[in-house]
């Protein structure tokens, strides 16, 4: 197939091959185009069909994407910074490195997307729905999160400080050597989720609730290898906040050398709470 090459000194309208800007408005139809590297900041696709587009490292900030269908869509190293995306459907969409900092995800579907090294500083995704969704080493500094699903979503290494995550559900989620640094997890289900290496520090975990979850202690952090499959987890401790893993510790059971298990949901009958003083 012969390349399309866009004359330079035309102003024909045209931002991709067989695209023009009369084709992008509110519930377009622009399912599987090709709209690599295009500039589209502030554009309106309000319901827009854009399943399985390629928009990698196309610019979207400030555009209005509300209820726009991106499932499966390729939006590698996008800039989506400010857009509004709520209650739009990202699943299985790819947005490894992409911009998503202060954008608008109040209530979007990112079932099995693809966010490692995003960056959802400050972002909106209350009541999002994050299922199996691959965040690792993605920046959600000060991200609101609250009500929204996490189950068995990838969190390993990424950076959560500030980020609200009230009443969120965290099933079977990995947050190993993740920072939630001052996060405020009230209310939070916190249900076989792995935390080896998670630093705490500040975080608030009133009525959060902790069952099954994975943790290391300190004085492991120098065990060496073993045949354990948690054996390197005991390498990085976790850091909770003051006098948590006292607390915990009464309610867990050690498994391998340094880890431990959190085995009841509860001290004695008194959901959780910040220790006083």
């Amino acid at each position: 197939m012969q390349e399309w090459i866009r004359p330079p000194e035309e102003d024909d309208g045209w931002i991709a091959p067989g695209i023009t800007q009369d084709d992008l408005h509110p519930f377009a139809d622009l399912a599987g185009v090709d709209l690599a590297d295009a500039h589209l900041n502030e554009v309106s696709l309000t319901g827009a069909d854009l399943s399985g587009a390629n928009l990698a490292a196309a610019n979207l900030s400030g555009a209005n994407l509300s209820r726009a269908n991106l499932s499966y869509a390729d939006l590698r190293d996008t800039i989506m910074t400010g857009a509004t995306l709520v209650s739009a459907t990202l699943t299985g969409a790819e947005l490894t490195g992409a911009n998503l900092a202060n954008a608008d995800l109040t209530g979007a579907d990112l079932t099995d997307a693809g966010l490692s090294g995003a960056n959802l500083t400050a972002a909106g995704l209350n009541g999002a729905t994050l299922r199996n969704a691959d965040l690792r080493q993605a920046e959600l500094i000060e991200a609101s999160l609250s009500h929204a699903d996490l189950t068995y979503a990838k969190l390993d290494f990424a950076d959560l400080t500030g980020a609200r995550l009230i009443c969120a559900r965290l099933t079977g989620t990995f947050l190993l050597r993740a920072t939630l640094r001052d996060a405020d997890l009230t209310g939070a289900e916190l249900h076989q989720v792995a935390l080896g290496g998670a630093d705490l520090t500040g975080a608030i975990l009133r009525d959060a609730r902790l069952l099954g979850v994975i943790w290391a202690r300190k004085e492991a952090a120098d065990s060496g290898p073993g045949e354990d499959d948690h054996s390197d987890l005991a390498r990085y401790p976790t850091v909770w906040p003051a006098g948590w893993e006292t607390r915990l510790l009464r309610r867990s059971e050690p498994g391998a050398p340094g880890v431990y298990l959190v085995m009841s949901e509860d001290d004695f009958g008194q959901a959780d709470a910040p220790p006083t003083s």
